[in-house]
C-alpha cells in the first residue's frame, strides 16, 4: 500500500485549502484563555513542572486544579504540559497549536477521503467541508477542546497507518486516540467497517484489527476499575430528576438534539456557546417523536444518495455521536464541539454525493463559492466573539438566556473589572436559573466580602460547598473569612476540607499555615507554608514561611525564605 501522500497534481489544491483554513483562524490568535481554560490551563498545578507527569498519568482530567471528574485524558493534559513549558500561560501559543491541529486534521480527512472515495476531487470537497464549516469554530477557538482535535488526529492516523500496513504505528496511534478523550472508542467500529465492508480478504482484515480490539479491551477494563475515579459518576443524565432519568427519554431527547445538529450542519446560524434544549417531557412527547421521524427521513435520503464509502461516512457520523445520545452520562445534551469528530465522517458522505454529480453547472460553482464565503464570514465573526470573554458570554446569553454558566462567568469578568454591582446581578441571574449552582453561590459570597459583609459572605460560602462538597474554592474562601474574623480553629477545618479534595491548593495551604501559626501549632504551620511555597513560589508564601521559621528559632532558614520573598515580584 502507498503511504498517504497526495500526488504532485493534487498538492497545490490541498495546500491552498490548508492555507485558507489557517488564514480563516488567524484572527483567533489574540483570544484570551477563559472559562474551562482557566481550570484546565491557567490554574492547573500539573502544568507547572515535569515532575507532575506521574500524577497526570494516574488522575482525572481536572485533578491538577482540584476538581473531581471521571474524565481520563492524559495525552491531552500532557500536550498542554508541553505547551505550558514552551510558552507559559500565553494564549497565543495555545491558540496557534489549536489552529495547527485543525489544519493537520483537515489534511488527514483529505487523505482518508482519498483512500475511501478514490477521487481527489471528492477528497478535496470533504476536506473543505471539514476545515471551513463554522461548526468547527468553537473547537478551534477554545483551547480546552484540543482533546477532541487530538482524538481525531490519532484516530485518522491509526486508520491510515493500518491501511499502509504499518500495524505497530497504527496501534500506537490507536492507544493515543483512546487516551486523548473517551470518544476515541467510537473509532473502532469505524475502523471495523472500513476494513470489513470489502468482501475480499475479510479474514485477513479482521486479523489486522485484533491488536486494536485487544487495546480497546484493556483500556475499557482499566477505565471501569483502577481508572474509574468516580464509582458513582453523575453526569447530566444521571443527575436528572423525574421521567427524564429513564434511558428511553434520553434517547428521545437525543432525537431532538440530532435534528438540531443536522439543522446547524445545513444552516450554521445562531451559533453560540453552551447550547441547551428542553429534554423529552414524556414517552409521548410529540416533538421528540416528530424529530425522530425527521431524523430518520433525512438520514435515509442521504443514505440513498450516498454509495459505498459515502455510507461509511454516514455511519461514521452516527457512531461518533453515540457518546452524546444518552447511553452514557454526559455534561450536555447539545454542544457545537460535539460535532467536531462526527463532521469528518459526514463530510466524506456529503463529498461523495456532491462529487458524484458529473455535470456541475456554472450555477453550482457559484453556489459553492457563495457558501464558502458565507462560512468564512461566520468564522471571522465567531473569532471576534471568542477574543473577548464578555462579548462571548453575552452572545451566549442572547442565544440561551437560561445559561447559568455563562451568566456566572459574565459576573466573574465584571468582578475582575471592578464592576461589583454588575457582577452581583449576573451571579443572581445564574442562581435564578440554577439555585444550587455552587460557583455562583461562592461568587455572591465574594461580592459580599468585597462590600465589607464578611458574615453574609460566609453564609454563601457555606451554602456553596454544601451544594457541592468538592467545590474547593468555597471552602478556601470560607477559611479566609474565618481567619479574618479570628475564628482560627474554623479556618483550619475549612482549609483542611479544601485540601482533602485538592492537596496542591496553594491558597488553602497559605490560610492553613497562617491560622495554625496563630493557634500556636507551629509544626502544622511549617508544613503548610513549606508545601505552599513549593507548589507556588510567591512573595506571600515565602514571607509566611520566614515568619514561621523565625517563630521556630530557625534563623538561617528564615533569612533564606525572606531573601526568596524579596527576589519575587
Amino acid at each position: 500500500m502507498k503511504k498517504p501522500r497526495a500526488p504532485a497534481e493534487d498538492r497545490r489544491p490541498l495546500a491552498l485549502l490548508l492555507a485558507a483554513c489557517a488564514a480563516t483562524y488567524l484572527s483567533a490568535l489574540p483570544g484570551a484563555l477563559f472559562w474551562d481554560n482557566e481550570v484546565l490551563i491557567l490554574n492547573n498545578v500539573f502544568l507547572r513542572s515535569w515532575r507532575y507527569v506521574p500524577q497526570i498519568l494516574t488522575t482525572s482530567l481536572f485533578a491538577g486544579s482540584g476538581e473531581v471528574t471521571n474524565y481520563y485524558r492524559p495525552v491531552s493534559v500532557l500536550a498542554l504540559l508541553v505547551q505550558y513549558q514552551l510558552w507559559g500561560p500565553s494564549p497565543l501559543g495555545f491558540h496557534a497549536f489549536s489552529i495547527l491541529l485543525h489544519v493537520a486534521n483537515a489534511a488527514l480527512v483529505y487523505f482518508c477521503a482519498r483512500r475511501l472515495l478514490g477521487s481527489p476531487r471528492a477528497a478535496l470537497i470533504a476536506a473543505a467541508i471539514f476545515a471551513l464549516h463554522p461548526l468547527q469554530n468553537e473547537t478551534v477557538n477554545y483551547a480546552d477542546h484540543q482533546e477532541g482535535m487530538l482524538t481525531l488526529l490519532f484516530g485518522l492516523s491509526s486508520f491510515l497507518l493500518l491501511d499502509a500496513r504499518r500495524a505497530p504505528a497504527s496501534c500506537a496511534c490507536w492507544a493515543l486516540c483512546l487516551l486523548s478523550k473517551e470518544e476515541g472508542v467510537t473509532f473502532f467500529p469505524i475502523l471495523a467497517l472500513a476494513f470489513l465492508m470489502p468482501r475480499a480478504k475479510t479474514r485477513e482484515n479482521a486479523l489486522k484489527l485484533a491488536p486494536h480490539l485487544a487495546i480497546l479491551a484493556v483500556y475499557l477494563g482499566l477505565r471501569l476499575t483502577v481508572l474509574n475515579f468516580l464509582p458513582r459518576s453523575s453526569g447530566l443524565f444521571a443527575a436528572q430528576q423525574g421521567a427524564y432519568a429513564g434511558l428511553g427519554l434520553r434517547l428521545l431527547t437525543f432525537a431532538k438534539a440530532l435534528l438540531a445538529d443536522l439543522r446547524l450542519v445545513v444552516w450554521p446560524t445562531g451559533l453560540h456557546f453552551d447550547r441547551d434544549m428542553a429534554p423529552a417531557a414524556s414517552a409521548l412527547d410529540p416533538r421528540a417523536w416528530g424529530a425522530l421521524a425527521l431524523d430518520a427521513a433525512i438520514l435515509a435520503a442521504l443514505g440513498r444518495w450516498a454509495r459505498g464509502a459515502g455510507r461509511l461516512g454516514l455511519a461514521w457520523f452516527l457512531f461518533a455521536l453515540v457518546p452524546y445520545c444518552g447511553l452514557v452520562s454526559f455534561n450536555n445534551i447539545l454542544a457545537e464541539h460535539f460535532l467536531y469528530i462526527p463532521l469528518a465522517g459526514l463530510a466524506i458522505a456529503l463529498a461523495q454525493v456532491v462529487a458524484g454529480e458529473r455535470r456541475w453547472p456554472r450555477a453550482g460553482t457559484f453556489a459553492a463559492g457563495a457558501l464558502l464565503g458565507f462560512w468564512t464570514f461566520q468564522n471571522l465573526s465567531r473569532n471576534r466573539d471568542w477574543r473577548d470573554p464578555v462579548r462571548l458570554y453575552r452572545s451566549t446569553l442572547a442565544g440561551n438566556p437560561g445559561s447559568y454558566r455563562a451568566a456566572n462567568n459574565l459576573g466573574v469578568e465584571e468582578f475582575r473589572s471592578g464592576r461589583i454591582a454588575e457582577a452581583g446581578l449576573a451571579f443572581q441571574q445564574a442562581l435564578r436559573a440554577k439555585p444550587d449552582y455552587a460557583p455562583a453561590l461562592n461568587n455572591v459570597g465574594a461580592v459580599l466580602e468585597r462590600q465589607g459583609k464578611p458574615r453574609g459572605a460566609l453564609e454563601y460560602y457555606l451554602r456553596s460547598f454544601a451544594a457541592d462538597p468538592a467545590y474547593v474554592q468555597a471552602r478556601r474562601n470560607a477559611a479566609g473569612v474565618y481567619y479574618a474574623l479570628g475564628q482560627d480553629a474554623d479556618a483550619v477545618r475549612a482549609a483542611e476540607g479544601a485540601l482533602a479534595y485538592y492537596p496542591q491548593y496553594a491558597d488553602a495551604l497559605e490560610v492553613l499555615g497562617a491560622a495554625a501559626m496563630r493557634l500556636g501549632d507551629l509544626p502544622k504551620a511549617r508544613a503548610a507554608c513549606e508545601r505552599a511555597a513549593a507548589i507556588r513560589p510567591s512573595k506571600n508564601a515565602f514571607t509566611n514561611l520566614a515568619i514561621v521559621y523565625r517563630a521556630l528559632g530557625l534563623a538561617a532558614e528564615a533569612k533564606n525564605a525572606a531573601g526568596q520573598a524579596a527576589r519575587l515580584p
